[in-house]
């Protein structure tokens, strides 16, 4: 085990990480399929009773699953009520409401915008969502990745422009994971090495 300024990276062996990732997919799919019980009615106790079974999980386990998927429902109630509220208040002051799919929005926004306006990764998604309220719907994506993560670059063209922001982003998070990186949200610290500029 090593410990670092961030907090304490542990050396797992193959066999160990193996669990581990096994152990956080039926995690997952635990949760999802309690989100999918709760929104048919199905009573608590019961799911958390199924879940230990279905997935092979300890009781624990099994709670946090269904506390998890419970949680999800709560924010979207919460988020629902905000959204409406918003959009009335909007219409009450006169304020046009533009609805905008978010898709790529936090891709975009970091790929693109964060460095060119120093914006945090949200301000930068927030920014994109604003310039599809305003009609810019689709995002050129910069020269400069595509020349350093696309190889195939006659075939990029003729994609849509979500598949090539997809592409992009699959691309980048590959190399970031070299770096032991799993998010774009570091993308600004590996930004220059990561493209050849630094």
């Amino acid at each position: 085990m090593k410990t670092t300024a961030m907090g304490v990276i542990l050396e797992l062996t193959e066999t160990q990480q193996t669990y581990l990732d096994n152990l956080m997919a039926r995690y997952c799919a635990a949760v999802r399929w309690s989100f999918k019980r709760l929104l048919e009615g199905k009573g608590i106790q019961d799911i958390r009773k199924s879940v230990q079974v279905k997935f092979n999980l300890n009781s624990r386990q099994a709670n946090d699953a269904v506390y998890d998927a419970q949680n999800t429902i709560k924010s979207q109630h919460e988020l629902v009520k905000f959204l409406a509220y918003a959009e009335r208040r909007a219409l009450r002051e006169g304020v046009p409401v533009f609805k905008v799919k978010p898709a790529f929005t936090s891709v975009i926004g970091i790929l693109k915008y964060q460095h060119q306006y120093g914006l945090s990764s949200h301000q930068a998604a927030a920014l994109v969502i604003a310039r599809r309220g305003l009609g810019h719907v689709s995002e050129r994506v910069p020269k400069l990745l595509v020349d350093r993560f696309i190889k195939a670059k006659e075939g990029f063209s003729k994609i849509n422009n979500w598949q090539q922001w997809s592409s992009i982003k699959k691309s980048v998070l590959k190399n970031l994971k070299k770096k032991g990186v799993n998010s774009l949200v570091s993308w600004q610290v590996h930004r220059k090495e990561l493209l050849g500029i630094g």
